[in-house]
């Protein structure tokens, strides 16, 4: 089984609203929200394996923003909120020049233990995480789903 990863830009003056209907968000984010990078033609589950990477072996947690204590529950709904915090604090960490073949392929091979899946949709996935967190300001956030 597959998942899709979604990038939604989104002004901060509506994550309350957001917050109104969460976790049915995908209406108000399409209606409220930018979505970009939507030619991504990997699986969502390889931006998960990034972002889990990221997490686990290089300390950069992606998923502890501001917003998570508005949306406790956003992690175990396969969601990211990248805001301008994050942006400051790790931006420089994720350029996807700075990860070797050899750690994304150790990242896809721990995430998905068959060996078979390439690198490239890891790297894609990091440049995708990168863009995003570019994008961000104190007046927009950068919301990642995946499922």
């Amino acid at each position: 089984m597959s998942a899709i990863a979604s990038f939604y830009h989104l002004p901060t003056d509506k994550i309350i609203g957001l917050r109104e209907v969460w976790p049915n968000s995908f209406e108000y984010t399409r209606e409220h929200g930018t979505e970009h990078f939507d030619d991504y033609n990997w699986s969502g589950y390889c931006i998960v394996a990034v972002l889990e990477y990221l997490k686990v072996k290089k300390d950069i947690d992606l998923s502890e923003s501001r917003y998570n204590l508005l949306f406790p529950d956003a992690y175990d709904n396969g969601t990211w909120f990248l805001d301008k915090q994050l942006k400051d604090e790790y931006l420089e960490k994720v350029n996807a020049k700075l990860f070797s073949s050899k750690e994304l392929k150790s990242a896809a091979d721990s995430w998905f233990r068959n060996g078979l899946t390439p690198i490239e949709p890891l790297r894609a996935g990091l440049k995708l995480i990168e863009k995003s967190l570019k994008m961000v300001d104190d007046h927009s956030i950068m919301l990642v789903q995946v499922g």
